[in-house]
């Protein structure tokens, strides 16, 4: 290095200010050898900066250009390739949270152009998102995995991914827990189960796992060997396979009972599948189609999706036929109503029961309902893990058939988890739920608690009191992994 350019790089780089100040070989004799790999060849983009302060970072080179400023410890350029990169990420997030035309209660709605564009946009976006997290596995630079698997999962229906003609977006790059987190998500989003089957059954098929073996059998008594080795690919050496508890943990992730008969079919005739997650798919599902309730197996949890669009509900009048309550009770008006929480379909409970029961606020019939007097008590419903609203207004029926112990004080809440709770409209006085029996619907406020969807809802009293409730209806957007 020359010498009138050493103090211009060192007044960029930390790392060379070292090498300079101190007397090393290096500083002695102007030469410094950098011993770490540039496999994108950006250094002499770097050294170029660094002589001219000007540098031109794109997608592909955003994090590989940073973690070479990061070893190089020059603190500005490490600034810019982050801002690049946080301002990347955040415009494909942005990108794919346009939603377009829900569809309407009855139906299954259509999206416009406006919004079929707006899809189109997202799944570029996420192009964008999926070759950052390569380099970013590839460059084990986990800050940047964590961001962008946390928008690829919220965003998976956006992904092309399931394309047999081979230019869907393919994952199999991903480290196993890595991908195991995406198809694992608490808040993976689908419209459709078999995209999320046919992603991993890529994936299996990538890493050479002989599943034929076994998996028709489901997992053997002992998993034997305890690993497969992927066979060599003609640019590297041989690398380790998925064994054989990874892979069954991968199939688990799917929710059978949500495939169509034809989806069945086709995964019957591919053999991949453990017949266990079968056939507790299909009893699981037919169950749910008859409204019979359903107790969740154990060693599996019906996993919760979150769908892009959703049916909207619209308030007609107190207690119609255009609420949620009424839809699920009725398998979207296809049966005569039937009580969903009695189906197993929804859950409600109650602080405490002086009279009634939970079941009453679900059976739309004007029964005396009541909690005893204590603090704070509430009623709330559990939607189940397979559902989440976002509640645009709301109705009560008061709980007996006289002006007693009227709720006048509570405030109406939702929580994803059912512990930690936002409010989502809060009543201290005024109006008096009522009557014999008397109802009432409230606006929830449009603010950005209101806008998202929750699994938990509930009304909580305010101070030490009752709450004489005996029924509820809620309207709004439902997302569901599943339609009756």
């Amino acid at each position: 290095i020359a010498p009138h350019l050493r103090l211009l790089i060192a007044n960029h780089s930390d790392f060379f200010q070292a090498a300079i100040d101190v007397n090393l070989r290096e500083s002695l004799h102007g030469r410094l050898e950098l011993r770490f790999p540039d496999p994108r060849g950006v250094l002499p983009s770097i050294f170029e900066y660094f002589y001219t302060g000007d540098i031109k970072i794109t997608p592909r080179t955003a994090i590989a250009t940073l973690c070479a400023a990061e070893q190089l410890q020059a603190s500005e350029l490490i600034h810019l390739c982050r801002s690049y990169t946080q301002g990347l990420l955040t415009a494909a997030s942005a990108a794919c949270t346009v939603r377009g035309t829900s569809p309407t209660p009855g139906g299954g709605g259509v999206l416009g152009d406006t919004a079929e564009g707006n899809v189109q946009v997202g799944c570029a976006a996420l192009a964008t998102v999926v070759d950052l997290l390569k380099d970013a596995v590839e460059f084990h630079a986990s800050e940047w995995v964590d961001i962008a698997i946390e928008i690829l999962s919220t965003n998976f229906d956006l992904l092309p991914l399931d394309r047999r003609d081979g230019a869907g977006v393919d994952l199999s790059f991903l480290p196993y827990d890595l991908f195991l987190s995406v198809v694992g998500h608490p808040s993976l989003a689908l419209d459709e189960e078999m995209q999320l089957y046919r992603t991993i059954e890529k994936y299996v098929r990538y890493h050479h796992l002989d599943a034929h073996r076994w998996l028709n059998l489901g997992p053997p008594p002992t998993l034997g060997v305890a690993h497969v080795r992927r066979r060599r690919p003609a640019e590297g050496p041989e690398t380790e396979g998925l064994n054989e508890k990874q892979v069954f943990e991968l199939f688990s992730k799917v929710s059978y009972e949500k495939l169509t008969l034809e989806q069945v079919e086709e995964v019957l005739a591919e053999s991949l599948v453990p017949r266990e997650f079968l056939c507790r798919g299909l009893l699981l599902g037919l169950k749910m189609a008859k409204g019979i309730p359903v107790q969740q197996p154990l060693e599996r949890q019906i996993h919760h999706r979150q769908t892009r669009y959703g049916r909207d509900f619209v308030y007609s009048h107190d207690f119609d036929t255009h609420g949620v309550i009424y839809y699920l009770g009725t398998q979207n008006a296809t049966s005569p109503f039937t009580n969903p929480h009695e189906m197993g379909v929804v859950t409600c409970t109650m602080s405490s029961t002086l009279i009634g029961s939970p079941a009453t606020l679900t059976s739309r019939r004007r029964v005396p309902t009541c909690t005893r007097r204590e603090k704070e008590p509430f009623l709330m419903i559990d939607l189940g893990p397979s559902m989440a609203l976002r509640v645009t207004r709301y109705t009560l029926r008061h709980g007996a058939a006289s002006d007693k112990v009227n709720l006048r004080r509570f405030v109406f809440q939702g929580s994803d988890d059912g512990e930690n709770w936002h409010t989502l409209t809060e009543h201290k006085g005024g109006g008096a739920l009522g009557g014999c029996f008397g109802s009432w619907s409230w606006d929830v406020p449009d603010d950005e608690s209101s806008a998202r969807h929750w699994r938990y809802l509930r009304i909580k009293g305010i101070g030490t009191w009752f709450i004489q409730v005996s029924g509820w209806e809620f309207y709004g957007n439902l997302r569901s992994d599943y339609w009756p």
